[in-house]
């Protein structure tokens, strides 16, 4: 007893004028939204996710972006204020011993900070000033 394979897998035979999809009108209106647990790692880099892009596109309520001025925004200019006195202080010890060849790498380990705090600013001014 020989069974023949069929070529159709399907019980009907599928053509052109009987095939559809449903689609809703509007997409986002069954979507639920999720809010993640951030407890669990995957989470909480969907949190952490979520905050950055709130703050990237500028959608964020005005205490929260005063509060961020008042603290990293402070923060960051003390911070530069120092790593300025730093480098003038370094520049001038360089100038008056004549050891040019100290300043670059008291530059260089300062270097990291400076980016960091110049980021900080940077990314405050882009969530202050992002068009809403």
């Amino acid at each position: 007893m020989s069974q023949e394979p069929s070529k159709n897998f399907l019980p009907i035979d599928p053509t052109r004028d009987r095939l559809y999809t449903e689609q809703p009108l509007d997409p986002q209106l069954h979507r639920e939204m999720h809010l993640p647990n951030p407890l669990d790692p995957i989470g909480s880099i969907e949190t952490e996710g979520r905050a950055l892009r709130t703050l990237a596109k500028g959608r964020m309520p005005k205490w929260v972006l005063f509060t961020g001025w008042a603290t990293i925004g402070l923060g960051s200019v003390i911070s530069l204020g120092l790593i300025g006195q730093a480098v003038v202080s370094e520049i001038r010890q360089a100038i008056s011993t004549n050891h040019l060849s100290d300043l670059i790498p008291a530059i260089l380990s300062i270097a990291p900070a400076l980016v960091i705090a110049i980021l900080m600013l940077m990314i405050l001014y882009r969530a202050t000033f992002r068009s809403r």
